[in-house]
């Protein structure tokens, strides 16, 4: 017996029940990950199961079994690219506050919009977030309908060669919610349903060469 889990397309959380599994061996496997609900957190599966990748599941079966697998945060902040951002966010909060705070409009609490919005005020002014939704974010938005299912406007994927994102959610307090996972990406094949491309990016390439190779390693697209 094993434990397998029903991943929804809405927020793509684990529902588990268990299943036999003895008839199930020798299967490919293929990596993927997703983020839950609105906090920016991960998670890292491995998926095994053919049909989870080469066809449609079976009426009454569970077509995914999911394992989360931690990988070790990238040696990013003392790369030149991170010390420049952490030195640039500590001048806001290092400046001298002003005798007047100015009052300062940003249109769109995107996440551009509440980053600008958390620096200005760093450096002691008032800003005003307009956003015409009734949900911030942007396009990372994530809420929950009356019946208590999560929605996320799209995927949330942040790249270790992000370094004011990272030193942004590093100040914040919540880079502890990424899960960080291998240099791949897996896509849902919209003409397939049930089926999944994979691209994989290798470590000796420098972007984007490595993003050439997984194209061109790639044959179900």
């Amino acid at each position: 017996m094993s434990q397998w889990a029903c991943v929804s397309a809405a927020n793509l959380s684990c529902q588990a029940s268990i299943i036999n599994t003895q008839k199930l061996r020798n299967t490919p496997r293929c990596d993927a990950f997703s983020f839950k609900g609105s906090e920016f957190m991960a998670q890292s599966c491995r998926f095994l199961s053919p049909q989870a990748i080469y066809g449609r599941p079976r009426n009454g079966a569970c077509p995914l079994k999911v394992v989360c697998v931690d990988y070790p945060r990238p040696d990013l902040d003392n790369t030149a690219n991170f010390l420049e951002a952490a030195y640039f966010s500590s001048t806001f909060r290092a400046s001298p506050r002003p005798a007047k705070p100015l009052k300062v409009v940003i249109a769109g609490a995107g996440l551009a919009g509440l980053a600008t919005a958390k620096y200005l005020a760093d450096a002691g002014h008032k800003p005003i977030l307009l956003e015409a939704r009734d949900v911030l974010g942007g396009k990372v938005a994530a809420w929950k309908d009356k019946d208590g299912d999560w929605y996320e406007t799209g995927l949330h994927i942040f790249f270790g060669a992000y370094p004011n994102i990272q030193n942004l959610f590093g100040e914040l307090g919540i880079d502890d919610r990424l899960q960080w996972k291998e240099h791949s990406m897996i896509f849902a094949m919209p003409n397939k349903p049930g089926e999944f491309s994979r691209f994989d990016f290798p470590e000796v390439l420098p972007a984007p060469l490595n993003g050439i190779w997984a194209i061109l390693k790639n044959t179900r697209c």
